[in-house]
């Protein structure tokens, strides 16, 4: 008798669940505890916090805004459409950064999940 007929093979759905729950494990282990000291709050109270003078500085990303306030608590917000923004931002003299995010090209695509499930799958 041959081997392969005895002995049941794993098929690659098997695989396929193994790197899409590993892949789900390391991204709730590593960036997790990257934003876990920041704190959620609506673009309301960040705005009020703007206007109090309590923001001390900002990150604008596509649609988010992470920030310090001016004790050392960090924050994260949705980015809401506001003309006036970093006029408002500027004349309470927090600090500004922008952020470049991906714009989810087929390389940012190959490169992010179809080349780790590739590479985890052996083919």
């Amino acid at each position: 008798m041959n081997d392969k007929q005895e002995r049941p093979g794993r098929s690659w759905i098997t695989y396929l669940i193994g790197g899409i729950v590993l892949m789900t494990l390391l991204q709730q282990l590593v960036i997790g505890p990257l934003t876990a000291g920041q704190s959620e709050i609506s673009y309301t109270d960040f705005k009020v916090a703007l206007r109090a003078g309590e923001v001390a500085e900002v990150e604008v990303g596509e649609d988010y805004i992470l920030g310090l306030l001016s004790d050392g608590q960090e924050f994260r917000t949705v980015r809401i459409e506001d003309v006036k923004l970093l006029e408002e931002l500027e004349a309470q003299n927090a600090e500004v950064r922008g952020t470049v995010t991906s714009d989810g090209s087929l390389v940012g695509m190959l490169l992010g999940w179809i080349l780790p499930l590739a590479v985890m799958g052996g083919l």
